[in-house]
């Protein structure tokens, strides 16, 4: 090394090397290429700061500098799912898969951007092989847990409710899907999961209680009506695929237990499943003629299916067998109302108010019924508005028609009034906000009326009073 030292003295190469290493030193040359470092800085920037678009184009950007750095491209399919650009996904995914294997992380995020695009039979693929890597995310186990309870498979989505409880201890939401899942095959523990599930999320108790007293109550209990009263508690949580289960083992202990036969018919009716279902309510006819609920679950059914004589008709059976219940008046009345028979309606709404006895609900049912189909709005209309408000006067309900009556009759300020009486008895109310909506328009309070309009379809985006406003957000320019 000293003679190397001493020949560059003698010889002046050190001048020339000094002089490279000044040009090197001008020219910024590194051994990694400085835009590189720019733009793979850049990009972990804006993925801190949110901006997952510029974070995306700026990975592709370091990646063009580094091809053989693959982790590039992935980081920039993760920060395209989270702008929402799942087409970019599945091409930057498309194209490391040609260059290396999918790790199970990628596979995740591929599953994810399927969904997005619709192809659920991809994504379920895809998010199986994270499952099985032990990487999932919620979303992943969530969407496969609902496929396998859409296909009956149980025991699958009982496995992984499972994994998903074990994994988080402290997801309520967990323990309750896999306490609604283990009540068809484990009531004990069943029961377990659902107080556990109570236990991390108070606001479950009430959604769960009667679920949780039949459980205890099992070994009492015959087998079919057991289960049919379990999916009866599945249908009023909505939980169809269940429900429908539940009622086909009842059918299977007992197979001539009508109402369970109707019930079966309702719960695939509100899967969609309108030409399985019929032939239930026509089996449940055969077993049960004389059983109002199953003539009034076919009455449901035929509502759905739009054929209001038909469902008259069995509606109307079912109230000759049980004369004194309000609710089934109240269906009569509804299938008038489709075929805009608005006399008819009245007369078996008005014979509800009168079976109801003291329950006010009935009341505001009749009150709705005029300011909506703006039917004898200045006489009857009014008046049993004002009755109900009498009757309840704490009914956000009640006030939202009184105030939609006054609107009708042109009296703005009343209307205003009760309205707004209306949203502080009861904030969740969609048809107040909508109504509120279209007052401020009227008097050309077009950001307040917008911003009413936005909470109706936040609190009911595919119900009636919803759907209207996001129409009349369109119209504002703000859908």
């Amino acid at each position: 090394m000293r003679r190397f030292a001493v020949r560059l003295f003698e010889d002046g190469s050190w001048v020339q090397l000094a002089g490279t290493l000044i040009l090197l030193i001008v020219l910024e040359v590194q051994p990694v290429p400085l835009p590189f470092v720019d733009a793979h800085r850049e990009a972990i920037l804006a993925a801190q700061n949110g901006d997952h678009a510029a974070a995306a184009l700026a990975y592709h950007r370091a990646f063009a500098y580094a091809p053989w750095r693959t982790d590039l491209l992935s980081e920039a399919a993760r920060a395209e799912l989270l702008a929402g650009d799942s087409e970019a996904v599945l091409r930057d995914l498309d194209a490391l898969q040609a260059a290396r294997p999918l790790t199970p992380e990628e596979h995740l995020l591929r599953g994810h951007a399927s969904a997005a695009l619709g192809d659920l039979v991809a994504a379920r693929g895809e998010w199986q092989i994270a499952v099985d890597a032990g990487v999932a995310d919620a979303e992943a186990y969530l969407q496969l847990i609902e496929w396998h309870l859409a296909s009956e498979e149980w025991d699958v989505a009982a496995q992984l409710l499972s994994q998903l409880a074990d994994r988080n201890p402290s997801d309520a939401s967990a323990r309750y899907r896999l306490g609604l899942v283990l009540a068809l095959q484990d009531p004990a523990a069943a029961r377990s999961h659902l107080e556990i599930a109570t236990d991390l999320e108070s606001e479950l108790g009430n959604q769960v209680a009667l679920l949780v007293d039949l459980l205890e109550k099992q070994s009492s209990y015959d087998p079919a009506f057991f289960r049919a009263q379990l999916g009866i508690i599945y249908l009023e949580l909505e939980e169809w695929p269940l429900a429908e289960a539940a009622f086909a083992q009842a059918i299977a202990f007992n197979p001539a237990y009508g109402d369970a036969m109707a019930y079966l018919g309702y719960a695939r009716a509100q899967r969609g499943q309108l030409h399985t279902a019929l032939p239930a309510f026509q089996q449940a006819a055969a077993l049960s003629p004389e059983s109002p609920v199953v003539h009034y679950l076919t009455g449901l059914y035929w509502q759905q299916a739009h054929s209001w004589p038909e469902a008259r008709a069995a509606l109307e059976r079912a109230y000759d067998l049980d004369p004194g219940n309000p609710g089934l008046a109240v269906e009569i009345a509804n299938t008038h109302r489709a075929e805009n028979q608005p006399l008819w309606a009245e007369i078996w709404l008005l014979e509800a108010v009168r079976l109801a006895g003291d329950d006010d609900r009935f009341q505001v049912a009749l009150a709705q019924f005029y300011v909506d189909d703006e039917y004898r709005v200045d006489t009857a209309g009014l008046a049993a508005a004002r009755k109900a408000v009498e009757d309840a006067p704490n009914n956000g309900a009640a006030h939202e028609a009184l105030g939609w009556a006054y609107f009708l009759l042109g009296d703005l300020d009343a209307a205003q009034e009760e309205l707004e009486q209306a949203l502080i008895l009861d904030p969740s109310l969609a048809r107040a906000y909508f109504h509120m909506g279209t007052l401020l328009e009227l008097q050309s309070q077009h950001a307040a009326a917008i911003e009413a309009y936005q909470t109706a379809v936040r609190l009911e985006p595919e119900g009636a009073f919803g759907v209207r406003a996001q129409r009349a957000l369109v119209r504002l320019g703000a859908g």
